[in-house]
């Protein structure tokens, strides 16, 4: 058989098993990289073991969703072309995918929802609508069924957003600075507002010629109110399709909107190497251009479009959503031909579906390798915080220690002043009482009323307690506020207002962590430590110092016990008056001494135990405060190596089939065995 000939009959087999072996090889690495990422945030989570983590847990989230879309695509390359509608709010999307699958499939009436896109793709109407959730679970539902859950999704988060939007601008007008607005903004969508774990809907429909080739994917608008901001969301979609129909309306050509979000595409371009080759700038509402001006209006925007957008799309073409939609409807080929259906058919026929093995590949390649691009960008995010918060541990840890030090020396000081005091005070009750007690024959109760028990002590006692329990008070508030380790740095939340700070300190994040806090031993409870309330309050009386009148009480008893020990050895028969009543005033002395003494230990020994009790919570505050964020401290370096191993690596290409391996993989029914041996 000549050359020319075994060419013109093996050649359009063979690019059929090329592409076949080509998609066969992008969907394995695809699906190895989805579980290597997968594998990687098992072994995150296992580090953390039953800590919140919450930062962490965000993250890794964050990466299980990027596998599962990792997994989505690469499963898709056995489905039909994904083509994406993609514009701002209601640009005509819904109606455009209508016209296009010759069906009512999308609602043209209802605002775009902003947390996921419905797939219309061939199939039996009857059979059931397949949700997919971010983490890769899926559910069947019937179709009215689903139409009431979605329903119910959106509901919870408008709800949340209304409510987190009132809270926000009363609070707002509280703040004195921009940062503590922005913490408090971004602390309301991370914790409050709903998040629906909805990321597709799936609709099967019947009887469409064009579902046949291509699924078709409804995206959210691309700009969204969320707590008093403008939320950009396109990049969020566009680099999971195949291809995409990006609609600009015609009668706003140069509208900001429309530029700012394709500045926003035109940098992941840089970045990530996205080209414009899988993309078809839809100049919709070109009927109400035409209605005022004519061609000539009509002219003028498609130049000017081009103009403004040449660098990031390949093709263009201008229609009429809404001509095309109800000439497709009603049949009606003069609505047809005036909404110019036809033209973007025979466009997307041969840009995409003529090319459709090359361009889903690429579109694959630039899908992955923005992902990749993601997620090294939230994982270095992440490490910045995760080092900090690690570089402030240490220094705290240091600091508690310098400060517990400290306290000691200081609560060290009041003890002693007081001892001082307290002995002088004795030394005087026993020069004025001591006579009278020894007229009185000694009388236990008077020399406890007058001279070891008296009144007079008394403020010295409180003196001691006070400026000991403040000591440890400012210790404890200060050290406190230094090692409570939160998502917020800036924002007291103790500084909003009741129904905000209520609203917070209710939620679900905030009770796990109250919750974690108190399992662990930790008296004061996480609620209390975010809200920063009054910590003497919280922590009840039991760390804080005891009066020293509690203790002298105990010590009296001793003191009576050695005074009986003195007197019965001493019998003075033949000693004057005077130098009896020296002697026992002596014997008092010698024993306000001992007390004093003892109460010095005593004192030093409570002192210890106090500081030790306050040291120890703040540091288990310390401890799992930053265990609540990022894991527990023995982890913090496994954590950080873990974190830098993760891969991100951008892929150049997928592997590509080698000739001889396309041409042995081919089916006997397609390639006989001599044409085989030909070929090879």
């Amino acid at each position: 058989m000549k050359s020319a000939e075994l060419a013109s009959r093996l050649l359009p087999k063979l690019r059929s098993q090329q592409a076949k072996l080509a998609k066969a090889k992008c969907k394995e690495q695809l699906l190895q990289k989805a579980t290597e990422l997968e594998q990687w945030v098992r072994g995150a989570r296992i580090r953390v073991k039953d800590c919140p983590a919450v930062l962490l847990d965000d993250f890794c989230r964050y990466a299980e969703e990027q596998a599962n879309g990792i997994r989505l695509q690469a499963e898709g390359l056995d489905k039909p072309f994904l083509l994406f509608i993609v514009g701002m709010g209601k640009y005509g999307k819904s109606t455009l995918i209508n016209a296009l699958i010759g069906q009512a499939a999308a609602d043209t009436d209802a605002l775009p929802k902003t947390w996921k896109v419905d797939v219309y793709e061939g199939g039996d109407e009857q059979a059931p609508v397949t949700v997919i959730y971010k983490d890769g679970r899926t559910e069947r539902l019937g179709r009215e069924q689903a139409r009431a859950f979605l329903f119910e999704e959106e509901r919870k988060q408008e709800e949340s957003e209304l409510k987190a939007y009132e809270e926000f601008t009363q609070a707002a007008g509280q703040l004195e600075t921009i940062e503590e607005k922005e913490e408090l903004r971004a602390l309301l969508i991370r914790r409050f507002i709903y998040h629906s774990p909805l990321a597709e809907v799936h609709w099967p429909i019947n009887g469409s010629p064009f579902l046949k080739k291509f699924r078709v994917v409804d995206t959210p608008g691309l700009f969204q109110k969320l707590v008093g901001e403008l939320k950009m969301s396109a990049v969020d979609y566009y680099h999971k399709a195949d291809g995409i129909l990006w609609l600009l309306d015609a009668t706003q050509i140069s509208a900001q909107g429309s530029k700012s979000m394709l500045e926003e595409i035109e940098r992941l371009r840089t970045e990530i190497g996205v080209s414009p080759d899988n993309t078809i700038a839809v100049l919709n509402q070109m009927d109400k251009v035409r209605s005022v001006g004519g061609e000539e209006a009509v002219q003028a925007v498609e130049e000017e479009a081009r103009r403004l957008f040449g660098a990031y799309f390949s093709r263009f073409v201008s229609l009429s959503a809404k001509q095309s939609w109800e000439g497709v409807r009603d049949q009606d080929e003069q609505k047809l031909h005036q909404g110019q259906l036809s033209r973007l058919l025979r466009m997307i026929d041969e840009l995409f579906w003529r090319n459709q093995t090359d361009i889903r590949l690429q579109s694959k390649l630039q899908g992955y390798n923005y992902t990749m691009h993601e997620l090294e960008h939230r994982r270095n995010e992440y490490v910045r915080q995760f080092a900090l918060d690690a570089k402030r541990y240490a220094e705290v840890r240091a600091e508690l220690s310098e400060g517990t030090a400290k306290l000691s020396g200081i609560l060290q000081g009041h003890a002693d002043e007081y001892i001082v005091k307290y002995r002088k005070e004795l030394q005087q009750n026993i020069d004025l009482y001591g006579q009278t007690a020894y007229d009185m024959d000694k009388s236990q109760s008077y020399i406890d009323q007058h001279i070891f028990g008296s009144p007079s002590l008394k403020p010295l006692s409180d003196e001691y307690e006070r400026k000991s329990n403040e000591s440890i008070a400012q210790y404890r508030l200060y050290f406190t506020e230094k090692s409570l380790f939160t998502e917020i740095s800036k924002l007291k939340i103790a500084n909003l207002p009741e129904t905000l700070k209520n609203l917070l300190l209710q939620s679900d994040a905030f009770l796990n962590l109250d919750r974690f806090f108190k399992m662990n031993g930790l008296s004061m409870g996480a609620l209390a430590a975010w809200a920063m309330v009054d910590m003497i309050s919280v922590m009840g009386p039991g760390i804080f110092i005891l009066g020293p009148l509690v203790l002298i009480g105990g010590l009296i008893a001793l003191l009576w016990e050695g005074l009986a020990a003195a007197w019965n050895g001493f019998i003075g028969l033949f000693e004057s008056y005077e130098t009896k009543v020296n002697k026992f005033k002596a014997d008092l002395r010698r024993q306000a001494d001992e007390m004093a003494k003892k109460l010095k230990e005593t004192l030093m020994k409570q002192n210890k135990e106090a500081v030790t009790k306050a040291s120890d919570e703040i540091e288990k505050l310390r401890d799992l405060s930053f265990a609540a964020l990022h894991c527990p401290v023995g982890e913090m370096r496994g954590l950080l190596n873990h974190l830098q191993s993760l891969r991100t690596d951008k892929l150049s290409s997928f592997p590509v089939p080698a000739a001889k391996e396309i041409i042995l993989s081919a089916a006997p029914d397609r390639i006989s065995s001599a044409e085989r041996e030909n070929a090879v």
